[in-house]
């Protein structure tokens, strides 16, 4: 077993969350204060970024965003490692990189649709819909990821000023730009329009978001519509 992985794994199964009464998710002090201390032993056992380190408030900030769970943890915090190759990893580069639950479902959402991975699709969408808005706020998470990967692939400028463009990360602008090529510039720029305009007939009263929604996904995944 992966080291990373398993020291999150042990601690996980030891301090679990619990539902609340309402059936929002509520994580015990004890809970956050392990899985904070989780994520600074995963930096110090990551030996192909010896050097770096990481606060105690930045570790206690991932463990909040992430609400404590342990598989969403490993994943943000080798996020970070990627990132940062020397130093400390600040509270201010968490509050930067790190996803915070709703907002870390709608990025799996986005990166399923761009591999097209349906299934995987499905679920996130039906939690997203349940837990975190309706289907324009899909919609909208999907037009501006399409569109964005859109602006990597056709942008001449640096790395540095797409990055400042798009208001993220060089690390990121780089995947943006990777995923882009793997896509293609015409089909980005079909489902760019085609995003747009299931919004549009919304707004405009044409369209449901349940309809709006499916007609978008039938474009991204079968190519219909």
């Amino acid at each position: 077993m992966d080291v990373t992985f398993g020291i999150l794994f042990q601690i996980g199964q030891q301090h679990r969350q619990i539902l609340g009464g309402r059936g929002e998710i509520v994580v015990k002090p004890r809970v956050l204060e392990q899985t904070s201390h989780a994520a600074r032993t995963v930096v110090r056992q990551s030996q192909h970024r010896a050097g770096v380190n990481i606060s105690a408030a930045a570790c206690e900030k991932i463990a909040e965003y992430c609400v404590s769970d342990m598989a969403r943890v490993s994943v943000e915090v080798k996020k970070l490692l990627d990132y940062k190759t020397t130093g400390e990893i600040t509270l201010e580069e968490v509050e930067e990189l790190v996803y915070k639950d709703a907002d870390y479902k709608l990025y799996e959402l986005t990166n399923a649709a761009g591999r097209r991975d349906f299934t995987k699709y499905c679920v996130i969408a039906d939690e997203l819909k349940t837990k975190a808005g309706d289907e324009a706020y899909i919609l909208n998470g999907l037009f501006n990821y399409f569109k964005n990967l859109l602006t990597s692939l056709t942008f001449n400028g640096s790395v540095a000023e797409l990055a400042a463009l798009l208001k993220v990360k060089e690390f990121a602008a780089k995947k943006n730009a990777e995923a882009a090529r793997g896509i293609g510039e015409r089909k980005l720029r079909y489902l760019t329009e085609r995003l747009y305009n299931c919004i549009s007939d919304i707004k405009c009263g044409k369209i449901t978001p349940q309809n709006s929604l499916a007609i978008a996904e039938n474009c991204i995944f079968f190519g219909q519509g």
